[in-house]
């Protein structure tokens, strides 16, 4: 059931180009695990925070040839400190999400769904990595084709 809640909220989204994506953004997540992440890790640290996989692997990949971040026997990623944490704060694809919640009295109905894609630039797969996890830790609810974002979320975003 809940699948279907979601996927009516993301229902006949146009393919947008995807949100703003910065090595700045991806070096703040990686910063909340230690500035290091792991192969089996990697999906499920960036995927809910709207990045995209290709986004995720050139920057993470670059970062290995360019002999900035090393790499362990176990395939661990490591970022040094000068670059992780970053020095300013940059927003993730989901924080921009949130944001735009926020905006909205903390509510993203299904119409407004395409206008708020193409303001973000968020594709379909993006805003589905980013709500599901949120929809599954109860931090938004759906009712009917309407998401809701919590009171503390929203007013955490609204803050920012």
């Amino acid at each position: 059931m809940r699948g279907i809640c979601i996927a009516a909220l993301a229902c006949g989204l146009p393919m947008a180009a995807a949100a703003e994506q910065t090595e700045e953004a991806l070096f703040a997540v990686l910063a909340e695990r230690g500035c290091s992440v792991g192969p089996q890790e990697v999906a499920d640290t960036f995927g809910p925070e709207g990045f995209t996989p290709e986004f995720v692997r050139e920057t993470l990949t670059g970062l290995l040839l360019d002999g900035t971040a090393t790499e362990d026997a176990m395939g661990r990623l490591s970022v040094p400190p000068s670059l992780c944490p970053p020095e300013g704060t940059a927003m993730t694809p989901k924080d921009q999400l949130v944001a735009e919640f926020a905006r909205n009295d903390c509510t993203l109905d299904a119409r407004q769904v395409p206008d708020i894609t193409a303001k973000t630039g968020l594709a379909e797969a993006q805003l589905q990595a980013i709500i599901q996890p949120l929809y599954d830790s109860g931090a938004v609810s759906v009712v009917g084709r309407r998401a809701i974002l919590t009171d503390r979320l929203c007013r955490a975003a609204a803050i920012n």
